[in-house]
């Protein structure tokens, strides 16, 4: 782990919770903690580049993913989404983006704005129209 990382294995999220200097951060590693709820307080962390949050238990986007202008790499595959958030599309450094193993039905034509994205993994959801704008990414 660098200085500039939080891992986070089981449910002590002290370290995401602390008044350290925020900003330092560049990636939160919270993979397989049976998360239901995104913590709010990884939105504090503004200049984060890569947030892991794969295999956990989360159910929804919350609309402050918008406020993490920086991400170039969101991970929320094996979780429970069903809708993803338009605010999503608004994270113009995003490269990679991981949706798989959920339950998303649909995904946004305003996905299309993510001109830096490289990939982009909807495998294993209940979508059933791809908007033709993703052609454009």
């Amino acid at each position: 782990m660098e200085k500039n990382e939080i891992v986070i294995y089981g449910e002590d999220f002290s370290p995401i919770r602390s008044n350290e200097n925020k900003s330092k951060f560049k990636k939160i590693d919270m993979q397989c903690n049976k998360i239901i709820i995104i913590p709010k307080e990884i939105f504090e962390f503004k200049n984060l580049i890569i947030l892991d949050l794969g295999d956990n238990k989360i159910k929804s986007i919350p609309k402050e993913i918008e406020e993490l202008i920086n991400l170039e790499e969101l991970d929320l595959n094996s979780n429970q989404i069903e809708t993803v958030p338009k605010e999503i599309c608004l994270l113009f450094n995003l490269k990679i983006l991981k949706l798989n193993n959920n339950k998303i039905k649909s995904i946004s034509e305003e996905i299309s704005q993510l001109k830096n994205l490289e990939i982009l993994n909807l495998d294993c959801n209940f979508i059933t129209i791809i908007p033709k704008e993703i052609g454009q990414l």
